[in-house]
């Protein structure tokens, strides 16, 4: 579920970080490098998670912080989502609105395991601090791409190729 579903969310947004007809600039369309960036290293993660669980090792805190920002971040788009969806469950669509608030249950209790398993093998401060590390830096770094780099990649995700001219 924080593998498949978050693809399936991203490929049929309806105007929430793409733009539509209906949603030019997409609802929090001036987070899109932020969300796509958080959610490839966290769909990456889970699937680490998943595939390994807890052969991952010394990468579990990490994980664990990663998790944490992820089950964050989903927390917040699904609580700016929650209105919307509510309106678009007459058309169904609306469904896809409330994956946001699931998926920051399955990051949230994906990190409590990570962090139960990292705990049980290493010493406690250091554990707290690398999972404190690990979910800042998981901020800070799409908040970076997002800034020098969201307007250069939003316009090349939103372009539409067969409107632009071609140069012969």
């Amino acid at each position: 579920m924080g593998v498949v579903f978050p693809l399936i969310c991203f490929a049929f947004d309806p105007g929430i970080f793409r733009s539509t007809v209906l949603q030019p600039d997409g609802f929090l369309g001036d987070f899109q490098t932020f969300a796509y960036t958080l959610s490839s290293v966290s769909i990456l993660s889970m699937m680490a998670w998943l595939l390994w669980g807890k052969r991952v090792g010394w990468l579990a805190p990490w994980m664990a912080g990663t998790f944490f920002s992820a089950s964050l971040v989903s927390l917040a788009i699904g609580i700016a989502l929650f209105p919307i969806s509510l309106i678009g469950l007459i058309v169904i669509v609306g469904l896809l609105g409330f994956t946001p608030l699931f998926f920051s249950l399955v990051y949230f209790r994906s990190g409590m395991r990570a962090l139960r398993f990292a705990l049980a093998q290493y010493e406690k401060s250091t554990v707290l601090h690398v999972v404190a590390f690990s979910a800042l830096m998981s901020l800070a770094v799409p908040a970076i791409a997002q800034k020098h780099l969201g307007p250069s990649i939003r316009s090349l995700l939103n372009s539409n190729p067969i409107e632009r001219p071609i140069n012969d």
